[in-house]
């Protein structure tokens, strides 16, 4: 009776490691392929972005950074970032886009002269997928969550075992791995990382009877069954390669689509609309899977890695000045400073309760009406410790629209009057930016925020 499967962030049941050595390189190719594709990334930080990782990874086993931020919810607290963190910002990455957005340039901001925390700290106290009260079954929830890893997911232990002999067989496990599986991460670190637990399991009641997820061998799938299988280019949690060999696992009626610029859980939690149009086309007429127009997914906007966090307004990379332009630099870096605010409340949106937000350094912002036409009200916001951000923006969720009229206030009191506008959901977006500054007209142009 079964009509059709879809498979959305998938891997093989065969998969029988149970350390996931795929991650790590996976995550290395993820956050190159996101700041190159980036433009402010790109052009800011040439190179690879795995290897600023590494380097952040061995200046932090020697200063681990502590102070205290602002949760999305606006608790301040006090966050540390170690190397453990690192590693759970590695893996967060795979499933949350605004990691891959913020984390390079957060990094380059620590590791930089002024060895700016602000960042890093901020990024470190936000969480999109919260593992404690989490909420109802339907959506996502931790105990359902550890019971699935324990009982369908690979082990380094036998449950057959006594509980001493478990820990000495994951013990064994541990040693056996290769020294440099998880660079540039050490395998102890990787295996004690909280939120990975690998030994999160070792407790757990034996089960009652084996009951193993497949006993069939490949393929696993009738030829009469479609089979329409997602993953994204970015996900290391579940690979692309894993994706692409589940697809060939369960036989010739299944497809493997790739998103391009997509991580984890492609269709449930999905934008710009891509994945989801596919899946809701297969569930609608199974038997036309390999018909399907897929282009959509070779298209899908790229992240946009920012640049770098500037910590004063003088650090920041002017925007682009524009036929009629006027201004010189300080005025092009207002304007910069003006649709990166409103970049930057566009994604705080996700994380918070859908009302607050407060500014990088400084001042708030907050969220009022409809999808369609949501206003975002700032006063005060700082991305630079000496420049303020007041007025208002109007984003349409639905269709990724926003515009933005603002005043910037710059260190030495004068003030730029500005409109703000770009298209969110289209790949290598441009904001462009006009209004005045000490009597000067503005007209700018920078990649969008």
């Amino acid at each position: 009776m079964l009509r059709s499967v879809t498979l959305d962030s998938a891997y093989p049941v065969v998969e029988a490691n149970p350390f996931y050595p795929l991650m790590i390189p996976e995550a290395r190719r993820a956050f190159n392929r996101a700041c190159d594709r980036s433009v402010t990334c790109h052009r800011a930080a040439p190179g690879s972005s795995w290897a600023r990782i590494g380097a952040a990874a061995r200046y932090l086993r020697r200063h681990a950074v502590t102070g205290m931020t602002r949760d999305p919810y606006g608790d301040r607290v006090r966050t540390r970032v170690g190397v453990n963190q690192l590693i759970e910002l590695v893996n967060y990455a795979g499933a949350d886009s605004g990691v891959y957005r913020e984390f390079d340039p957060a990094i380059r901001a620590l590791l930089g002269r002024s060895h700016d925390a602000v960042p890093l700290l901020r990024l470190a106290a936000q969480e999109i997928f919260p593992t404690e009260n989490s909420g109802p079954v339907k959506s996502f929830n931790a105990g359902l969550y550890e019971a699935t890893t324990c009982l369908d997911y690979p082990q380094p232990f036998s449950y057959r075992s006594s509980m001493a002999r478990r820990r000495a067989e994951y013990a064994r496990a541990v040693a056996s791995l290769p020294r440099n599986a998880f660079a540039p991460f050490t395998v102890h670190e990787w295996v004690t990382e909280p939120e990975e637990e690998f030994d999160a399991c070792l407790s757990w009641p034996a089960p009652a009877r084996r009951d193993p997820p497949i006993t069939t061998p490949a393929p696993y799938a009738p030829k009469s069954l479609p089979v329409l299988v997602l993953s994204g280019d970015l996900d290391s949690l579940t690979t692309p390669a894993e994706g692409a060999w589940t697809a060939k696992e369960m036989g010739p009626s299944a497809r493997w689509i790739l998103i391009r610029n997509d991580t984890h859980v492609n269709a449930m939690d999905d934008t710009f609309g891509c994945a989801q149009g596919l899946v809701r086309q297969f569930m609608a007429a199974p038997a036309t899977l390999r018909k399907i127009n897929a282009s959509c997914a070779k298209s899908t906007p790229e992240v946009r890695v920012l640049g770098t966090f500037a910590s004063r307004l003088a650090q920041v990379t002017p925007a682009t000045a524009a036929p009629g332009n006027q201004a010189g630099a300080a005025g092009l870096r207002l304007a910069a400073v003006a649709a990166t605010v409103v970049g930057d409340a566009d994604w705080r949106w996700y994380y918070g309760d859908g009302v607050h937000g407060w500014g990088l350094r400084g001042g708030t912002f907050s969220f009022a009406g409809p999808a369609r036409r949501t206003q975002i009200t700032f006063r005060g916001d700082r991305w630079t410790s000496d420049t303020s951000v007041r007025g208002y923006a109007v984003w349409n969720r639905v269709a990724g629209r926003l515009a933005a009229w603002l005043t910037v206030t710059a260190p030495d009191g004068r003030q730029a009057v500005l409109h703000v506008r770009y298209r969110d959901y289209v790949p290598h977006a441009q904001a462009h930016v006009d209004g005045t500054f000490g009597g000067q007209r503005v007209a700018a142009v920078l990649p969008a925020p």
